[in-house]
């Protein structure tokens, strides 16, 4: 049978094929931008050419990337003892203790994040204030459920059972049961929090390392084998199946980040690290509501352009790095601690706050300097040579293979099409180029000592990290202010109390080309405001 590869005829074909698909795309989304192809589109016209446009475009980019990447993972398993390669390789054993290290730092953020957010307060806020997002509108159609959500005693009952499980996980008590039961409580959790907000991104990484978790008995490896305070007789984990779960885990907290900077190249291109949209992304965090106020972005309002050229190349070549961190024993050195400081680098540039996953990585290197350290494998980050050949037992190997393939191309397949859909993501944070002009809204309350800046997340916890500020654009619809704003902030001024007079939001527009220099950030383009 002949094998597709690249260097063969067939494949040199495909790969021309490929790269005419792409050139193709390129064209098409220049015509769909002209107006030349709406009668051919029919219903997507109803939406902004150039979005359309954008969509052609990276989706023909992500076509290719997936299509290469599947051609060499077919073309690899034609091989003889590809897979006993792959894990000699990239995988190795691990001793279960690491896996336990795992279980603990998976379960321990994953129970800091439901301690730290307020999940009962979410049923305070307005109801019309509510969506339920992607996979968890399934979980609301059950009976019980949207009692659940609306009810602020009920859900804070909820939440300490939650954390109690996950604590059960963390310290490795029934974890065939405690590990998959914390991955639907914080699952819901997480989905209750985003319902009055959107699908963002922090905190769902753990969810997805607890459910590869809670499938690792399957596969022969129990994380709550080792440092356990479970006592109870066990199978033994051997360390070739340690080594699957060890590398899956890795894997799923690596390939986010290579979708991230991927998702950035394929939908904008080189363009993307260009000073103009560098500086829209770092100016909008700054001057928009977020968690913090460090207005590092601002202190850059003069810094050459290569600055910023610099910032975009080092945050979207580190983040596709990380594929080294999975295959290269100097890439595992690295690219992670690059992340951890791409993150520090984010919270004092753009207000913006990772702490679930700077505490993963951590994680990484304590599980790889413990129990890796002079062991030889793929993942001692030490000088040692590689051990010259390792076990593959048979059994998890083939489950194994199984479950990351399965995992890898579910992964793939919501990047490629750009699917967004809770909680499963494309990871296409940033992922546009923006213009020289940059929108943000500011709320202001007034008291009886004059105006001051508001801040709901005071009085509604769960809206920390500015969660509110889709409320407050909500203020400016095109079609005029959505009722949802009025709702959100009479909410806020009765839970303020007679203190605050007055509610005014402001949606303000900058130039930063035209106006560089300019000490308030731009003018008032509308403004909205609420009584008493």
């Amino acid at each position: 049978m002949t094998t597709t590869t690249f260097r063969s005829p067939r494949g040199r074909r495909l790969a021309g094929a490929l790269q005419a698909l792409w050139v193709r795309a390129l064209l098409g989304g220049r015509a769909i931008e002209q107006g030349a192809l709406d009668a051919f589109l029919g219903g997507l016209t109803t939406h902004p050419r150039a979005e359309v446009a954008r969509y052609v475009r990276g989706l023909a980019a992500r076509v290719t990337v997936i299509t290469a990447v599947v051609l060499a993972v077919l073309h690899a398993r034609r091989e003889p003892g590809a897979v006993a390669r792959f894990y000699q390789r990239f995988v190795g054993e691990a001793d279960p203790r690491a896996v336990g290290v795992l279980r603990i730092a998976t379960a321990g953020v994953a129970l800091l994040y439901v301690s730290f957010e307020n999940v009962a307060d979410t049923a305070v806020l307005p109801r019309e204030l509510a969506r339920a997002h992607g996979a968890f509108a399934l979980l609301q159609a059950l009976p019980g459920t949207p009692a659940l959500a609306s009810s602020p005693e009920a859900l804070a009952v909820f939440e300490g059972l939650s954390a109690t499980v996950l604590a059960a996980a963390m310290l490795g008590l029934f974890t065939r049961i405690t590990l998959p039961l914390g991955a639907l409580v914080y699952f819901v959790c997480i989905s209750l929090l985003r319902q009055p907000t959107w699908a963002y991104h922090t905190g769902l990484i753990p969810f997805y390392l607890l459910t590869f978790l809670a499938l690792a008995p399957w596969v022969g490896a129990d994380p709550g084998a080792a440092l356990t305070l479970d006592r109870r007789a066990r199978e033994p984990v051997s360390r070739e199946a340690a080594g699957w779960v060890r590398f899956g885990w890795v894997a799923l907290l690596f390939l986010p980040y290579v979708e991230a900077g991927l998702s950035k190249l394929c939908n904008a291109g080189p363009l993307w690290v260009g000073p103009t949209n560098m500086r829209a992304i770092l100016f909008m965090d700054s001057l928009d509501p977020m968690e913090f106020d460090f207005d590092g972005g601002l202190l850059l309002q003069s810094a050459p352009a290569a600055v910023f050229v610099f910032l975009g190349l080092a945050g979207m070549l580190g983040e596709i790095g990380m594929v080294f961190a999975l295959t290269h024993r100097w890439g595992k050195r690295l690219f992670p601690a690059a992340m951890i400081g791409m993150h520090a680098g984010i919270v004092l540039l753009q207000n913006v706050f990772f702490p679930d996953l700077i505490l993963l990585l951590i994680a990484f290197y304590a599980m790889a300097l413990l129990y890796d350290r002079g062991t030889g494998s793929p993942f001692d980050l030490s000088f040692a040579p590689a051990r010259e050949s390792v076990r593959d037992a048979p059994l998890a190997r083939r489950r194994a293979t199984r479950l990351l393939g399965v995992t890898v191309a579910v992964m793939g397949a919501f990047w490629m099409l750009a699917i967004e859909w809770f909680p499963f993501t494309a990871m296409q944070m940033y992922a546009k180029v923006r213009g020289p002009e940059v929108e943000y809204v500011e709320l202001h309350e007034r008291t009886a000592e004059g105006w001051r800046r508001g801040r709901p997340d005071e009085v509604f916890p769960s809206l920390l990290d500015g969660r509110y500020r889709l409320a407050l654009r909500r203020c400016f619809d095109d079609e005029g202010p959505d009722p949802r704003c009025d709702l959100f902030l009479a909410s806020y001024l009765e839970a303020r109390g007679p203190e605050v007079a007055e509610l005014r939001v402001e949606k303000h527009r900058w130039n930063f080309v035209t106006a560089p220099d300019d000490a308030d950030h731009g003018e008032v383009i509308g403004v909205h405001r609420l009584r008493r």
